[in-house]
């Protein structure tokens, strides 16, 4: 036997031992919670591993986000400045007037 061979034979062995080592954790698992607990477990851990990427992706857009919103507020607040303006400048008496700056 060669020396390649002795090393394929000892990693099949070690993957073998490992694999059954793994293969027990999950049986006593099993054994212990039930099967539809370890499936609930599983399927909790995906979907957090998954979210993950999309939580980050979310935290970095939201100083974006913030920014656009500040801007449009700001572009809203001159709109209504300027239609309250027009409004003034169309009121008959200072009822009407007061009428427009009264939001």
């Amino acid at each position: 036997m060669t020396d390649l061979e002795k090393k394929d034979n000892v990693s099949v062995a070690e993957l073998t031992e490992e694999t059954v080592k793994v293969t027990d954790s999950w049986v006593k698992l099993i054994s212990v919670v039930g099967v539809p607990s370890v499936i609930a477990l599983y399927l909790v851990y995906q979907f957090t591993t998954a979210m993950q990427s999309d939580i980050k992706k979310l935290n970095e857009a939201m100083p974006m986000h913030v920014q656009a919103t500040q801007q449009l507020n700001t572009t809203n607040e001159r709109i209504l400045s300027v239609l309250q303006n027009i409004c003034a400048n169309q009121a008959k008496d200072n009822s009407e007037r007061n009428n427009c700056f009264a939001h």
